[in-house]
């Protein structure tokens, strides 16, 4: 077990992932919430436009390290906008495959607790920009001891709207959505604290009309954050996720 991880009682625990359930059928107002972006494809950006965002891949610009790449901050003037701007790293093991899912699956998607693309860049390179969320990731806030710490009401609201974006995935999106990642650095925080479920370069997506149908695999996630039964099965379900969500 990593020296910086913290043992939360089983009680507390069972009352996360009962709360995931209560809200995964609770019609809520902010369920139905608009998002603030427009409701429709992402848009297609210059190469030009993104050099000029980021002071051409700037290292100053880096908010983020990442498996799919480098994520920098940066302002697009044709949309007046600040942004997270994802290039892929060419030594990556992930590429061209997971470059466009992670466009397929998000541009249908515009729900309140998931972080929106708000377009791509092909111009020889593979770059996403997303909305920019200004204070980071859920671990920066629960690991980073120069930040301040979390009250015990923003941590719970947290989690639930974590639980929201996720039961978005599962029961109101186009096609059903498993994220296979769900772990703190894929939580991210905006202005407000509001959580949004990001970085969906794993996610599987099937249908709707096969919503109790299992989804062959091979293995792919976090581990510590990975279902045991996933593992040994191969078959995947929300309830990978809603393990990853209980840990």
């Amino acid at each position: 077990m990593h020296n910086n991880c913290i043992a939360l009682p089983s009680t507390f625990h069972d009352f996360l992932v009962k709360k995931y359930h209560f809200f995964s059928i609770r019609k809520s107002k902010e369920r139905r919430k608009a998002s603030p972006l427009p409701d429709q494809l992402c848009q297609c950006f210059t190469l030009a436009e993104i050099q000029a965002a980021t002071n051409d891949f700037d290292n100053a610009f880096i908010i983020e390290y990442g498996g799919f790449g480098n994520v920098y901050k940066g302002f697009i003037s044709r949309i007046k906008s600040e942004v997270a701007i994802k290039r892929l790293n060419s030594m990556s093991q992930q590429g061209a495959q997971e470059f466009w899912t992670e466009i397929q699956l998000l541009s249908q998607l515009r729900y309140v607790n998931l972080v929106s693309l708000m377009g791509y860049c092909n111009d020889n390179k593979m770059i996403l920009v997303y909305e920019y969320m200004a204070n980071g990731t859920l671990r920066d806030h629960l690991y980073n001891t120069k930040m301040n710490p979390l009250s015990w009401k923003q941590r719970l609201k947290i989690c639930i709207r974590a639980a929201r974006g996720l039961d978005y995935l599962y029961s109101e999106a186009i096609h059903r959505i498993i994220h296979q990642d769900v772990k703190s650095t894929n939580i991210l925080l905006d202005e407000q604290y509001v959580a949004k479920v990001s970085d969906f370069d794993l996610s599987k997506m099937s249908p709707i009309s096969m919503t109790n149908v299992p989804l062959t695999t091979v293995v792919k996630g976090t581990f510590g954050y990975m279902d045991p039964e996933y593992y040994k099965r191969l078959q995947l379900t929300e309830k990978l996720d809603v393990y990853s969500f209980g840990v």
